[in-house]
């Protein structure tokens, strides 16, 4: 995951609100999914190790974890990711996605900013 360019928005599921995850990677980690054929163990890996970091640190589950492609992630002319359009993307499908663990967007609702 490329530092700075990670955003964290939560989503209602099924009348309850879950965590969501969008991460750009690096060029090079692009290469190498793509090399591997977007290796399906490679993302459940990181998927595992993400989750348990987050468990451990703020006792929360994560629903889905997107990983995206370099400089896709909504920022401001400031650099400041745009959470709010990121969740937008998520919910209608259209991020530029590398791999994908946990739910796809349909059947998910905005919660809050």
């Amino acid at each position: 995951m490329r530092r700075g360019c990670t955003a964290a928005f939560s989503v209602e599921v099924q009348n309850e609100e879950r965590v969501v995850l969008v991460a750009e990677l690096h060029r090079n980690d692009v290469r190498n999914w793509k090399e591997k054929d977007s290796d399906s163990s490679q993302v459940a890996q990181a998927f595992r190790t993400i989750q348990e970091a987050v468990t451990e640190q703020h006792d929360l589950g994560i629903y889905a974890l997107v990983f995206i492609s370099p400089a896709t992630i909504p920022k401001t002319s400031s650099g400041k990711i745009q959470r709010s359009v990121c969740r937008e993307q998520f919910l209608a499908g259209t991020l530029h996605v590398v791999g994908q663990v946990g739910a796809k967007s349909a059947g998910a609702s905005i919660v809050r900013v």
